[in-house]
């Protein structure tokens, strides 16, 4: 059954990682592009990013499915689960960053400051106040916050509490509503993100829950929150974002309806989503270097202006998910297996030390 689960969220993933690589090519090749007043253009265009944005919606499937699946590894193993949960994600993230960072300083990004490296090499540059090396680590910010939230929760045996999820997702929501007045306001760049993405991940964790019945969430509280944060986008929008707040409220709203109406399908196979999907973070990690960086320097070229932007951007992305599926088996994989190892170990000699000793001295 757990396997079977795994092949919708890794669907989904899959499903996220595409949407954004395309938004990303789509916006680069709109730099270039000269037919913007063609109509293939202006169709396609609406498409991706007319009324909503296709690489939010992805990435609001990434939080929705981490919801669903992190606090999973957290609260299956008990209460000596923390270090190993720290350790398993630690393998899972990092390893990877790290060889994309040193890919993008490499071939893509412009001149960095030894401080913007340092901050980026931590994973916490936003809280740091530092710009990200390439625009995509934005998100995996969110999800450290996320990490470390669950953890807490977790370690004062809340996490394990339905009330305290769904007051979760009530009061990420009302603070990103704080937050965006407070932007409108003053003018200041507020992290509007952050609490919409936690908001998010507990809702993926509240479904989870209510899909496996694993707690007393039932279907009227399930969408009661759902309807609560869609509207609540709509008034943190419009402060937030004011031109285009319509646009995240779509997204939003698309994002999430999608994700529930999958979960239908969860025993459905997937086979080249689910791909995708194991390769979703190598993809979001490296198709700015793999799949922007190509389309970038191709398409000056006289093979680039031959084919086509269309057919360019296509070759972009077969170029991003061959170099993908190589570094998550030669990077990724092994990483997350090494982590495994280390979890093992830790919970063997976290066994063995919770074993009753017995006293031979008195059994003799």
């Amino acid at each position: 059954m757990e396997k079977k689960r795994l092949e919708w969220l890794d669907a989904i993933r899959g499903i996220g990682a595409i949407m954004v690589m395309i938004i990303h090519l789509w916006e680069k090749h709109s730099e270039y592009s000269a037919n913007q007043s063609s109509i293939t253009y202006i169709i396609l265009n609406f498409l991706i990013r007319g009324i909503y944005d296709f690489g939010k919606i992805g990435v609001v499937l990434f939080f929705a499915v981490s919801g669903f699946v992190i606090p999973y590894s957290l609260l299956r193993h008990g209460s000596n689960n923390v270090l190993r949960f720290i350790v398993s994600r630690f393998f899972r993230l990092y390893p990877l960053y790290w060889i994309s960072i040193g890919l993008a300083v490499t071939f893509v990004s412009h001149e960095i400051s030894m401080k913007q490296l340092i901050a980026n090499i931590t994973m916490f540059q936003g809280f740091l106040f530092v710009d990200n090396i390439l625009g995509a680590y934005w998100t995996l910010q969110i999800e450290l916050a996320f990490y470390i939230l669950c953890t807490f929760l977790f370690i004062f045996k809340l996490l394990q509490k339905d009330y305290m999820i769904i007051l979760n997702i009530y009061g990420w929501t009302t603070f990103a509503l704080a937050l965006a007045i407070t932007r409108y306001i003053t003018g200041l760049e507020m992290p509007v993100a952050l609490p919409l993405g936690l908001a998010v991940m507990f809702f993926g964790l509240a479904f989870r829950k209510y899909m496996f019945q694993e707690g007393n969430i039932h279907t009227r509280k399930i969408y009661a929150t759902l309807v609560f944060f869609l509207i609540m986008t709509i008034p943190i929008s419009i402060f937030a974002y004011s031109q285009y707040w319509y646009k995240y409220v779509i997204t939003y709203s698309i994002a999430l309806t999608f994700f529930i109406l999958f979960s239908n399908f969860r025993n459905k196979k997937f086979i080249f989503l689910s791909f995708l999907g194991k390769i979703s973070y190598s993809v979001y990690l490296l198709h700015p270097i793999f799949a922007l960086a190509v389309y970038e320097h191709l398409s000056n070229t006289y093979f680039g202006k031959y084919v086509g932007s269309f057919i360019l951007m296509l070759l972009s992305i077969i170029c991003a998910l061959i170099s993908s599926t190589i570094f998550y088996y030669l990077i990724e994989k092994p990483s997350v297996n090494l982590g495994k190892i280390l979890t093992r170990k830790i919970s063997y000699h976290i066994n063995l030390k919770s074993k009753p000793r017995i006293n031979k001295a008195k059994s003799m």
